[in-house]
Parts: structure tokens; sequence; C-alpha cells
């Protein structure tokens, strides 16, 4: 499985164009807007931006304060397979359990760390008085896409959102290469 991500990810991001954000498939091309995320997740678009932090510290923001009070000892990172396991053996339920799933889903669609432990950059953002319904989570994902795809490397894997851009390709070969 390793070498066909590999393969499709390099693939991928050499008909992907960054400024344009436009997948080439030869013939057909598409353009990937927040209405197309919309389209393909049904993330939800939301009136407030997603606000980033360089490094999720726990010392530093409430929200992570209040996310690692679930764990006995908190890991320093917490690789995303630990976080599936961890989840599917609890019971949490409420606003725990929707962080949680906002982490992982975002780590599995959006975006991975090089180290293959979750995404929390954007966990600080999710005080307790905004409703996560609010939040832009298709600029979201645009903006994840633009960050991963500048900073890929051909040596590297891909990091951003491969989902999105695997099932438009698809969508190009299946609906569009009739």
């Amino acid at each position: 499985m390793g070498q066909i991500s590999l393969a499709l990810g390099w693939w991928l991001m050499k008909n992907c164009d960054p400024k344009t954000r436009v997948l080439n498939c030869g013939r057909y091309h598409i353009q990937i807007t927040e209405e197309l995320v919309h389209d393909v997740f049904g993330l939800l678009r939301g009136k407030v931006e997603i606000k980033e932090v360089e490094r999720a510290k726990a010392d530093f923001h409430d929200v992570i304060v209040e996310w690692r009070s679930q764990f006995e000892n908190a890991p320093t990172r917490l690789k995303h397979v630990q976080f599936k396991t961890h989840m599917q053996a609890q019971n949490a339920r409420g606003r725990i359990f929707v962080l949680n799933f906002l982490l992982l889903t975002n780590t599995l669609l959006g975006e991975t760390t090089h180290n293959s432990s979750i995404n929390m950059r954007f966990l600080p953002a999710l005080r307790q008085w905004i409703k996560i319904k609010s939040f832009n989570w298709c600029e979201y994902m645009i903006r994840c896409l633009d960050r991963t795809v500048d900073e890929w490397l051909p040596k590297d894997c891909f990091l951003g959102p491969m989902p999105l851009l695997v099932v438009c390709s698809e969508y190009l070969q299946t609906f569009v290469c009739i």
C-alpha cells in the first residue's frame, strides 16, 4: 500500500497547479474550490475562519488542556493509529468526542504530519463558546491543500488532502470521461 500511496501522491502533485488549484487529468481539468470540497466531503461552510497555530502546546491553549484531560498520561505525540485505537476503546461523549472526531478526521482527510502524529494545529480555534458548525471547514481544507502542495518535495510523501484529490480525479474519470 505504501508504494501505491507514494506513486499516487507523486502523480497527483505533478498534476496539481498550486497557484490555480487545478487538477490536470489530461484532456480534463478540475478546479479545486470550497464548493467542490463541500460537494465531495459534505463539510460545513460556516462564516468563521479556522485560525491555526504552528505548534499546539498543552500549556498555552485552554482547548489543548481540555482535550488532553481525557488521558491519564497524555502522550507528547500521538500517532493517528494509536489515537483511533484510543477512540474505539473509550466511551467519550459530548465535546471530547467531537474534538476527537475532528482531530482524527482532519488528520486523515486534511493534513497529516511528518511523524504521523495527529494534526492539532486547528484545535485551539475550537473554543467552548464557538459552535463547530460556524467554522468554514471547506476553506480550511483548501488552506491545507495550498500549504501542503507548496511544501511538497518529490522525494517526500504528500501530507495534504490526498483523499480530496483522488476523489476529484475519480470524478473526472467517472462522470466527465464517459
